[in-house]
């Protein structure tokens, strides 16, 4: 049986994170946050961050589309360098004065520091592309850093031994009126939040691979990782005591007779 020529598109598909399913994923929890705790500052933060990723599609088209004009400039100032020098040299004059070791010297100075200022111009306008695409990505992966440290922030106070041992609040403790079910969703929307934060930043050098961009991908990465470890370790307390009471209520002690 010959074998079914495997689809290129579909490969490249499986490799990419897709903006649109990050996208429709923040819709949906977005409702679920919203459906569960009621115009909750988790649930505006889960809008905010549906609205960047939105943008981010935007925002990174306009990084990938090439800036024609820098380009344009670049390709004319490499044409106009050997012209320069072709006319520069065309226009000297054969005299036994240009043989001489100063005039010598001079000229050919002038024409190398015209060939080099031109090279400079260069390398200025083909990096100046890279520059002003890069700062469009930095401004908005220190939004999404920013938006992981709001996330932890909303979790801060949310401690599961507090809720499980009843504890007694005094004046100036937060408000803690979620039940442990309610706490555990709570904590696991935080991860969620987290992990999509970390894939929209990652969206940014699928193909824009400038290093500086990738090192501080690299960084809210880690970032949001660290975050979800600790609530992660505070949902992971709430849900052992939550089964342990589920088990205790279906598997009831036999009375002693």
């Amino acid at each position: 049986m010959a074998r079914q020529p495997f689809d290129t598109s579909l490969k490249t598909q499986i490799r990419l994170l897709d903006s649109g399913a990050i996208s429709d994923t923040l819709k949906v929890l977005t409702r679920r946050i919203e459906e569960r705790f009621p115009n909750s500052g988790l649930g505006k933060i889960a809008a905010e961050l549906q609205t960047i990723s939105d943008d981010a599609v935007q925002r990174i088209a306009w990084i990938k589309k090439a800036n024609l004009p820098l380009r344009l400039a670049i390709v004319l100032v490499v044409i106009a360098a050997p012209v320069m020098t072709l006319k520069a040299v065309s226009l000297l004059r054969v005299s036994d004065e240009v043989f001489r070791v100063d005039s010598f010297i001079q000229t050919g100075s002038a024409l190398i520091n015209s060939i080099v200022y031109l090279g400079v111009v260069a390398a200025f306008l083909f990096n100046l592309e890279a520059r002003i695409k890069r700062g469009k990505a930095m401004k908005a992966l220190h939004v999404l850093r920013s938006i992981a440290h709001i996330i932890d922030m909303h979790q801060l106070t949310k401690d599961p031994e507090i809720v499980l041992l009843h504890a007694h609040n005094t004046p100036s403790s937060p408000v803690r009126a979620m039940t442990p079910f309610e706490l555990s969703r709570y904590l696991d929307y935080c991860i969620e939040l987290l992990s999509l934060t970390s894939k929209i930043a990652t969206l940014y050098i699928q193909e824009f691979a400038d290093p500086v961009a990738v090192l501080v991908v690299d960084q809210i990465e880690d970032l949001t990782t660290g975050l979800c470890q600790k609530v992660w370790q505070k949902a992971a307390l709430l849900n052992r005591q939550l089964i342990d009471d589920e088990r205790q209520q279906q598997w009831p002690p036999r009375a002693a007779g």
